[in-house]
Parts: structure tokens; C-alpha cells; sequence
């Protein structure tokens, strides 16, 4: 859930303003993933991924996405 990420995210640094984050997708075998498939994400799209990314702008955090998709 993007809103509860936000507001933990929002918790923390108002108790330690300095702390860092890294948003990241959930995880999948690399074998699991097609060798055709594209690993750039479609920043547009209203995908969990996609609004993770977005997030992560909004609070400053790093960004990972693990899930290719």
C-alpha cells in the first residue's frame, strides 16, 4: 500500500530526520524472468512498480526495481 509506505516513511523522519531509505520491488528469480523482457520501467504506468518509483521522488528515497516489470 503506497499511502502506508508514505506515512511510515514520514514517521521515521520526523523522529530521525537524517535517515535514508531504499524503496524496492518485491523479488523474483532472474530465471523466472524472459530473456526478451524489457527491465525499463514504464514511469506512465499505473503499475505497483511505477507508483513505488514515483514515491520514492516524492520522499527522496533510492529505488530499486527488482521485479523488471
Amino acid at each position: 500500500d503506497i499511502d502506508a509506505i508514505r506515512d511510515v516513511v514520514a514517521q521515521i523522519r520526523a523522529a530521525r530526520p537524517a535517515t535514508e531509505f531504499i524503496l524496492m520491488t518485491g523479488g523474483v528469480a532472474l530465471s523466472a524472468v524472459p530473456v526478451t523482457t524489457s527491465l525499463r520501467l514504464d514511469e506512465s504506468a499505473a503499475t505497483y512498480e511505477a507508483r513505488l518509483a514515483r514515491l520514492a521522488d516524492e520522499v527522496r528515497a533510492g529505488f530499486i526495481n527488482v521485479r523488471g516489470s
